[in-house]
């Protein structure tokens, strides 16, 4: 049964607060802290970010040196786009602990989406020794197979990565994660019904694992499956109605199957969820520009325009401005 959300953040907050009283966790206490790390899992698992956040916010309020919680809390924020505070805490957790491959490999992924090939590298580089040496001295260690797939990827080393990523999962069935991570590189091949069924593993283990719906609903969009993507956008809003990405997939879904006044209710939810998406605000734009008003179409992408003039949306949404004003739209 999949827990409801402001119930089950309360009671883990509550859980938290005699945890962050105190400067120096016992052994008892430092079991409760992985315990609600743990949380912290479900919690990405199912899209809820901000309540992740929180928690690892308290759980570094006890312990500002805790670097499970700063990898976490990084990861959550390469997540969102959040690159500099991303790679700040994975530092302050490479500080706290060097050798943590984990925060290596999320620095580089940071590195990455900054530009910053070299640094990304090696951080990888480094991050693939680490996890070698594990498994040399393991192979039974799940986590070490997934985290050097990951650095892998940085090293655009696809197949070895796909490789580490097939022995994490059938090390350890609950490592999802792996699941989604070999279906992304069967989608990159062109294998689109083995990345299904990768993503349908991945749900099956794991009911409540909304990025896992969303990412097959986008590979069943790339087959033209539309109405099977929208249900799972629906499956995934069941599990997280705050869920931005999942009402701006479901959005997209809804313009292509022709679906005009849908698309502009979905993207609104977007971007009530997440007021700064300016994706959600130009593909509403495009949404209003379908159904005619013009007027609505033109606030939603001087919104997108000036919200990201450097990306896509932005510069996009700027180009049908143009269009607008020389008399071609």
């Amino acid at each position: 049964m999949i827990p409801r959300h402001r119930t089950v953040i309360t009671v883990i907050l509550a859980a938290l607060l005699p945890l962050v009283a105190l400067a120096d966790l016992t052994d008892e206490q430092r079991a409760e802290q992985q315990e609600l790390l743990a949380w912290v899992r479900v919690l990405e698992l199912q899209a809820r970010t901000d309540d992740a956040l929180e928690l690892c916010a308290m759980v570094l309020a006890a312990d500002p040196d805790c670097a499970d919680a700063l990898v976490a809390r990084g990861m959550i924020l390469l997540g969102d786009g959040k690159l500099e505070e991303a790679r700040e805490s994975f530092d302050q957790a490479l500080r706290a602990q060097s050798s943590l491959a984990m925060a290596l490999v999320g620095r580089g992924h940071a590195w990455h989406a900054l530009g910053n090939v070299d640094r990304a590298n090696g951080d990888a580089a480094r991050g693939v020794e680490i996890c070698t040496r594990a498994v040399d001295a393991d192979p039974t260690d799940a986590e070490a197979y997934y985290v050097r797939g990951l650095a892998r990827l940085l090293l655009q080393q696809d197949g070895d990565a796909l490789q580490d990523f097939v022995t994490a999962a059938d090390l350890d069935e609950t490592l999802v994660e792996a699941l989604v991570e070999r279906a992304h590189i069967y989608r990159r091949r062109g294998r689109p019904n083995d990345a299904l069924d990768q993503f349908t593993r991945a749900i099956e283990l794991r009911p409540d694992y909304a990025a896992a719906y969303l990412a097959r609903a986008r590979a069943r969009f790339e087959n033209k499956s539309f109405l099977a993507a929208r249900d799972d956008c629906d499956r995934a809003l069941e599990i997280n109605p705050g869920f931005a990405r999942a009402w701006h997939n479901r959005g997209l879904i809804d313009l292509q199957i022709g679906d005009v006044v849908a698309a502009v209710e979905d993207l609104g939810r977007a971007i009530e969820a997440h007021p700064d998406y300016a994706s959600a605000h130009y593909y509403r734009g495009e949404a209003y520009y379908a159904s005619g008003n013009r007027a609505a179409a033109r606030a939603a992408w001087e919104t997108a325009r000036d919200l990201a003039p450097d990306d896509w949306a932005g510069q996009t949404a700027a180009e049908m401005l143009r269009s607008i004003e020389s008399g071609e739209l």
